[in-house]
Order: structure tokens, then sequence, then C-alpha cells
């Protein structure tokens, strides 16, 4: 039905919690209790953003703008990918950008896009990472004149996740991408740390976050944010396997690039509430 087909194609996959239109939280994170259990209890590994002052205005503009469309009777689709492509939030060192189904790229979408382009240094820390090839060579690109350190997830929930990553880890090695597997628990963190500028919030770095589901990302440009930030990759850094080209080699067989192209597949079309209960022996 219309009404099936719309609920899968605009997956909510924001998450913000705002108090007295004052303060706020976001990040990645869900309300559940492994979100909060420890790597013993196989908890998850995830980053949460409380922020105050005009910043918070912000957010309390694009969550009304989200309760209005919700109370409607009538949701209409287009209407929702207007105010995606169209709304943005900003001061001189923070901007809200949002993500999802729209006409041409959402303002999450193109500005990632358009900071790859000319970025130097990149540090991403990502549980899902499967982004389209013009992307992926932008990153590249950073690699070979630059330095770009990224940490994959190690454990999952959704194993096909971890084979669409690894589907993707030959390219970026040969261009001097450096890759780290952290395995103490499940991975759920979304970070970005591109040049001075920072990006904190719900999107993970794969087909669905950058066009599909709704999205809510704060980029901040400030060096010492970014220099903290990237301390903060380098602390999980030690506790991350590295991923060389001989360990890749070794672990790319005939049979597990089949596996991982395949989930690369799956993922960037089918939703993961579907991929999570393949088991692809990953």
């Amino acid at each position: 039905s219309a009404k099936w087909t719309r609920r899968y194609l605009i997956r909510n996959h924001q998450k913000m919690v705002i108090a007295d239109g004052q303060r706020a939280m976001f990040g990645g994170f869900n309300i559940a209790d492994d979100y909060f259990a420890p790597p013993e209890e196989n908890g998850w590994n995830d980053l949460g953003i409380v922020i105050e002052g005009s910043a918070v205005e912000g957010l309390n503009d694009w969550f009304d703008k989200l309760r209005s469309w919700t109370e409607r009777e009538e949701q209409h689709s287009r209407e929702i990918a207007r105010t995606v492509r169209d709304w943005e939030w900003k001061e001189p060192d923070v901007t809200w950008l949002v993500g999802g189904p729209t006409r041409g790229l959402s303002s999450w979408a193109r500005c990632v896009s358009d900071d790859l382009v000319q970025g130097e240094r990149l540090d991403m820390f990502m549980a899902y990472f499967s982004p389209p090839k013009r992307l992926l060579k932008r990153m590249g690109k950073i690699a070979r004149k630059g330095e770009t350190r990224l940490i994959m997830a190690g454990k999952s929930d959704n194993g096909a996740t971890i084979g669409a990553s690894r589907s993707l880890y030959d390219y970026l090695l040969r261009n001097r991408a450096q890759i780290w597997e952290f395995e103490p628990c499940k991975l759920h963190t979304k970070l970005i740390v591109l040049d001075d500028a920072v990006y904190l919030g719900s999107a993970n770095f794969d087909m669905r976050s950058l066009y599909i589901n709704l999205e809510l990302v704060m980029k901040v440009e400030d060096k010492a944010l970014a220099d903290r930030m990237r301390k903060f990759v380098g602390e999980h850094i030690e506790a991350s396997k590295p991923i060389t080209i001989p360990v890749h080699k070794r672990r790319a067989t005939m049979w597990n690039r089949f596996r991982w192209n395949l989930s690369w597949l799956l993922v960037s079309v089918i939703d993961y509430t579907v991929t999570r209960r393949l088991n692809l022996g990953i």
C-alpha cells in the first residue's frame, strides 16, 4: 500500500531530547537497555551530546516542523521532502543539517559531500559504512594527499553491515587509508572529523543515512573541538584491530568477497530491519 511504502522509505532515524526549550541531547543512541549496558553485557559503544544556548533554538525549530507534519491527518511525503531539502539553521560556527528523501541532496548529504572535495585530513568513527562510489573516491583522494583514519565495526547485531564495509576496504587501503575495526563491543557511534569541522548526530555514512532516512546532524567548525574529537578517535584506535593490506588479503577469500559484496547490495537497498534477520555468517 502507499502508506506502507511511505513508512518504509521515510524512516525516522533522528534522536533528540529537548528540555524546556533550552537544553538538548542528541546523537546516535536509542533509549533501550543495551545502550546503557557495559561491553561485557553486550552493550553498544555510542556517542551522545548535550548542548545549551542558541544552538537549541535550531532544534526547537526543526522539532516544531516535524510535529506539525506528524499531527496532520494527511502526511504528504512531498511536503517533508521539500522541508528536508530547504531547511537549514546556521550561526557562525554551528550548522544544523538534516537528511531524508528529497529531490536533489539533503543539507546533510550536500554539506559532507562538498567538504570531502577539499578535505585534507579525515577521521571517521562509523558504525555503518557503505557510501556510494563518488564519496568513496573523495575519501581515497584525501588519503592519498593527506591522512585518513577510519574506525569501523568489528561487532554488530547486523553482520551484513560489517560485510558491506569490508567490501570497500581494498580500495581504501590501496589509497593509503588507515583502517581499524572496533572489537570490544557492538559499535553504534557516528562521528566525522574533517579538517577543522566536526559532524555529530544520527547519520551513518551509508546509502540510507545519506539519501533516505530522516537524519539530524550538527556541524561544528572549531579547531579545538576537532582536535579533541581526533584525540577521542585515537583513544578508541588503541582498543581496535588494525586492518592492514596483508590482514585484509588473508580474509578476502573468494567466498568472503562474495558475501561482502552481497552485503553491500543488501544494506544499500533493503532496510536494516530486514538484513538484520539474514544470516550471512559474518
